[in-house]
């Protein structure tokens, strides 16, 4: 959606949110947020040990077939999966790019390497001060912010065959030695 400058930046937050995926520094990152620019969405289930409704709103669990209905209510402007670790894949972000949102991430792991090859999202700094004002600034030039959304429509998602082809192709590699 476009961005009204008098309103806030509506992120949606996917997934299992605990401290690896990036609980702790969702709540930092906040701190920094005297404004209230950012508007948190959280889907899925949150660690009650971080009161995240504090910073946020708590949507509670989803089934995956209900996930782009619930981004589409929501009508963010980014997604945002902040895990601190590196990922192996993560279907997450699959999921994110299929409702056409950009998606904002650290540059760690599978996430960054998915979004340098494939773009259609943001990286962001591990401090949450600096990442806090990357946010802030990625709507500094709503054109680019337009042209990151549209790469998301070139974007080609394997198929689960296509996947387990691969897998398979890995397995045979290493569990079968000449």
């Amino acid at each position: 959606p476009p961005l009204d400058s008098e309103e806030p930046i509506r992120i949606v937050i996917p997934g299992n949110i605990s401290a690896s995926k990036g609980g702790l520094f969702i709540k930092a990152m906040k701190k920094f947020d005297v404004n209230n620019k950012l508007e948190l969405h959280f889907i899925g289930n949150v660690n009650p040990d971080y009161h995240l409704e504090e910073v946020g709103v708590l949507h509670g669990p989803y089934k995956r077939s209900e996930f782009c209905r619930l981004v589409y209510e929501i009508n963010p402007h980014l997604i945002g999966i902040f895990s601190i670790w590196p990922e192996t894949y993560c279907h997450t972000l699959s999921e994110s790019w299929s409702c056409g949102v950009p998606v904002v991430s650290m540059d760690i792991g599978a996430l960054g390497e998915r979004i340098h090859a494939n773009g259609g999202g943001f990286l962001i700094s591990g401090n949450p001060e600096k990442a806090y004002h990357q946010i802030i600034s990625i709507f500094d030039d709503y054109d680019n912010y337009l042209k990151v959304a549209r790469e998301i429509q070139e974007i080609q998602f394997k198929s689960t065959e296509q996947m387990a082809d691969e897998y398979l192709d890995i397995y045979r590699r290493h569990l079968i030695r000449k």
